[in-house]
């Protein structure tokens, strides 16, 4: 499994990323990333912002994104 590589985002519209996070059977967090815009998220599904803050990088978690490795902070 390699590390996860952001793939560049459409500029040409308004758009961000939501992830996904998926059912899992142990404690390895698995999710996937995906591109939405705005002038189409009402139609496509509901969702919850969630805010985060950034931890130490001193000692990173690892959680899987569509099937490679991401490190993240600890919150």
């Amino acid at each position: 499994m390699g590390d996860f590589i952001y793939e560049p985002l459409d500029l040409k519209r308004s758009t961000f990323r939501l992830v996904r996070l998926l059912y899992g059977n142990d404690d390895t967090i698995q999710c996937s990333l995906f591109e939405a815009w705005f002038d189409q998220l009402e139609d496509i599904m509901d969702y919850a912002a969630v805010s985060y803050t950034w931890g130490s990088t001193e000692n990173p978690n690892e959680i899987t994104v569509d099937g490679s490795r991401m490190a993240v902070t600890e919150n």
